[in-house]
């Protein structure tokens, strides 16, 4: 995947975030949160390592943070790039990185290659990408364990947030909610509600800084790489290394 992107996109800068196995931020303020993932297999953890190895030697820098998740650093990152008006390209499938969006940020589906922009995040949900939050926060998510609003499903909370704007806002507006059932979760619900949306908003304030000349694209160590690739009998990587 990693070739492939270098090879189909040819970037000018490139950079990969990671997770640390320490709690973050968000399981200190909600210890359930992520508590339905299975555990990660034995067998994956174990390649770990070599990943990083490899990352390495395509002379690409690596960030992580203790306390902090990849999509933090990804977003302190593109806010950084922003800084300097350069158009970022957020590699990903994890859906959480589409609130990150502006004119100058995208992202781009690992799995499908599509690119995800303002417009079509507006298309889909009628709000701009940084309101996908107060969606998320309304209506959880199961994947990662956010509680949400009982009985406020994507579609209520899309609308409560095109006719109000932002989470307080509904909160401050709920006598004004038209479904007497979401009036009545809102109200029963609110503090969950705040906590999922502080669980949900990527912190684009993570303690790291990035000198973007380190992160310019450079040639990989093909020799190394060769040798690593033959030990792993990657013998398709091999020829297009």
């Amino acid at each position: 995947m990693l070739m492939k992107l270098i090879h189909e996109e040819s970037p000018e800068y490139i950079a990969v975030a990671g997770d640390l196995p320490a709690p973050t931020f968000r399981h200190k303020a909600f210890s359930e949160y992520k508590a339905n993932r299975p555990k990660m297999p034995e067998m994956l953890q174990k390649q770990i390592p070599v990943i990083k190895e490899i990352i390495s030697l395509f002379r690409i820098p690596m960030f992580e943070i203790e306390g902090y998740e990849a999509d933090d650093i990804l977003g302190t990152l593109s806010k950084q790039a922003e800084e300097h008006e350069l158009m970022v390209y957020i590699l990903t499938r994890d859906k959480d990185c589409s609130q990150l969006i502006t004119p100058l940020v995208k992202v781009l589906r690992e799995n499908n290659g599509d690119i995800i922009d303002v417009e079509k995040i507006v298309r889909r949900f009628g709000v701009e990408p940084a309101r996908l939050v107060d969606i998320w926060a309304l209506s959880g998510d199961a994947s990662d364990n956010i509680p949400g609003v009982p009985g406020i499903g994507e579609k209520t909370a899309v609308r409560l947030i095109q006719e109000f704007g932002s989470l307080e806002n509904t909160l401050a507006n709920i006598e004004r909610v038209g479904n007497a059932r979401a009036r009545e979760n809102l109200g029963k619900f609110s503090h969950l509600a705040k906590l999922s949306k502080e669980l949900v908003t990527i912190d684009c304030k993570a303690p790291v800084s990035c000198d973007f000349e380190s992160c310019r694209k450079k040639d990989p160590d093909r020799e190394k790489l060769r040798e690593i690739f033959r030990e792993l009998e990657f013998k398709k990587l091999l020829e297009k290394i």
